[in-house]
């Protein structure tokens, strides 16, 4: 990506600054660079708006807003999202897809949804992901669908405690995801099956489903995942009695988030951590 940048910008050719830069800020997005990917997303934003370009500028200012929200700056975060969703117009041919991957309005609409989540809004939220799920299925486009369901709707619904929702979208994404052949998004789903089998007090089954997907899972599948996962695994080693691996693993959790500068789950692993060692004293006294 550096090379073809670097290529690019000799030859003064913006359309090829903007895809490069784009592929740039995701691999280091996807990488958990967060803080070299929001300096990523600037400069897609700043060469987008120099040469005209308003969809990539767009697609700019929601790249912003997913490397802030991950840095764990909600606040401007949403600013940037909802500025994007209020300027954005959909093509009909669908070239913005071809572009960026991903439906930029659907992409934007699901990091909206846990922002909602984040800033205390559960029922803003909960009617985002239903909204969301369905605009990305009217689309008729897979990838875009599967996000909107694995980084959107299983993911808040759970964090939100609707449990018969929760199930009805984990049920459709990994339906979808078998459809599609998109196989490390079938695994999410699993995963998102076993945390709802343990949120909802069946944390032995739950608890071996997660590790079975877990070892299935390349070590760093996609980060975004990553600590909604980890936070399951956490509680539910704490669910039945493994408190001293459910201590590391939250501990593990924290570090990583630290190094990474991923501060938007920080709160909900401290959480996690005192839960954890009220019972870790509660056990000592017995």
């Amino acid at each position: 990506f550096a090379d073809a940048l670097e290529i690019a910008r000799s030859l003064g050719d913006s359309d090829y600054q903007i895809r490069v830069l784009w592929g740039l800020w995701s691999s280091h997005f996807n990488s958990g660079r967060i803080g070299k990917s929001l300096e990523t997303a600037n400069l897609l934003h700043l060469a987008a708006a120099n040469c005209g370009d308003t969809t990539a500028e767009l697609v700019g200012q929601r790249t912003i807003a997913m490397s802030l929200f991950y840095l764990g700056d909600h606040t401007n975060s949403r600013r940037h999202a909802e500025s994007m969703l209020r300027r954005y117009s959909r093509p009909t041919d669908q070239s913005d897809i071809v572009r960026f991957q991903f439906d930029p309005r659907i992409v934007s609409r699901t990091l909206l949804s846990k922002l909602l989540w984040a800033q205390g809004m559960p029922d803003r939220a909960l009617l985002e992901v239903r909204e969301l799920v369905e605009e990305a299925a009217a689309i008729g486009h897979g990838m875009s669908l599967a996000l909107a369901l694995a980084q959107g709707a299983c993911h808040v619904t759970l964090l939100c405690g609707d449990w018969s929702t929760a199930d009805r979208f984990i049920g459709y994404l990994l339906k979808h995801s078998l459809e599609h052949a998109l196989d490390l998004w079938h695994a999410w789903g699993t995963c998102f099956g076993a945390a709802l089998l343990i949120a909802q007090g069946n944390a032995d089954e739950g608890l071996k489903a997660l590790q079975r997907c877990l070892e299935e899972l390349p070590k760093d599948a996609f980060f975004v995942q990553h600590a909604a996962i980890r936070a399951a695994l956490a509680e539910a080693l704490g669910r039945v009695g493994a408190i001293s691996e459910a201590l590391d693993t939250v501990d593990e959790a924290i570090e990583r988030s630290e190094r990474n500068d991923e501060r938007w789950y920080l709160a909900e692993f401290l959480r996690i951590k005192g839960d954890l060692r009220s019972e870790e004293r509660r056990v000592g006294k017995e």
